[in-house]
């Protein structure tokens, strides 16, 4: 509910964004060239200020060990909250590189092992099922605490508005 872009920190090649058409919000933003395997994301306390409590992101590659840092958010304290407390948010989007004769792939992404101060949440869950697909339905693991959904050309998705892609 900020739009101060002093509350985050950009990762070396990132951008930030500050925008109100979803609510008041920032932002950080990187680009990543994902490929086949295994990814562990982080989302931490990264340290703190006189304003507050400094969250960043990491991507790490598992084969490769590869670490890139994508960029960090303040969450101000206050008497009544300090840093994340609940429902963290993450999302995949997914974009054209300048080329728009570029490919895209299509991704099964597993979304498991989930920790929020190495401790297991009570539940997992994904909006994403909320769309209209053709041909495919989101996978949810039976125990609540995993998700796996398909994104790429072949998932076609529809809005009221139409096709979103």
């Amino acid at each position: 509910k900020t739009r101060d872009v002093l509350n985050y920190k950009i990762a070396n090649g990132g951008w930030g964004q500050s925008a109100g058409y979803e609510g008041d919000f920032i932002g950080v933003r990187i680009n990543y060239e994902w490929g086949i395997g295994t990814y562990t994301i982080e989302l931490k306390k990264d340290s703190s200020d006189n304003k507050g409590d400094w969250y960043g992101l990491w991507i790490t590659n598992t084969s490769n060990k590869q670490n890139t840092y994508c960029g960090s958010i303040r969450f101000e304290t206050s008497s009544k909250s300090s840093g994340i407390k609940s429902s963290g948010i993450t999302w995949s989007e997914l974009y054209y590189k300048a080329d728009k004769n570029t490919t895209l792939p299509n991704w099964h992404v597993s979304v498991d092992e989930v920790l929020a101060d190495n401790k297991a949440p009570i539940s997992v869950t994904s909006d994403y099922n909320k769309n209209t697909f053709v041909g495919f339905s989101n996978i949810f693991t039976t125990n609540n605490k995993d998700v796996h959904f398909l994104m790429g050309p072949k998932v076609l998705t529809y809005k009221p508005a139409g096709k979103l892609w």
